[in-house]
């Protein structure tokens, strides 16, 4: 359990809330599913939609660059 949590960067709560269904072995480790609950102020899943959609982002990076013109870029946002 430990060791998923630590892969995983999982909260205790997804951790404790993971089913085997969630779990999918893939070449290059695990692809775990979780959900992320909507919120009554601040909804993430809303959030994340009308920033899909105003940036017309349809595939690729969620998370992207935005360049001094507010233009926002192809490439992935770097750590």
């Amino acid at each position: 359990m430990l060791l998923i949590g630590l892969g995983g960067a999982l909260r205790r709560s997804e951790l404790v809330a993971l089913d085997v269904a969630d779990i999918e072995d893939a070449e290059t480790g695990l692809l775990v599913t979780i959900a992320i609950a909507r919120g009554d102020i601040a909804c993430p899943v809303k959030a994340l939609r009308e920033w899909l959609d105003a940036a017309g982002i349809a595939a690729g990076p969620i998370f992207r660059p935005v360049d001094k013109a507010d233009t926002v870029r192809d490439s992935r946002l770097t750590d």
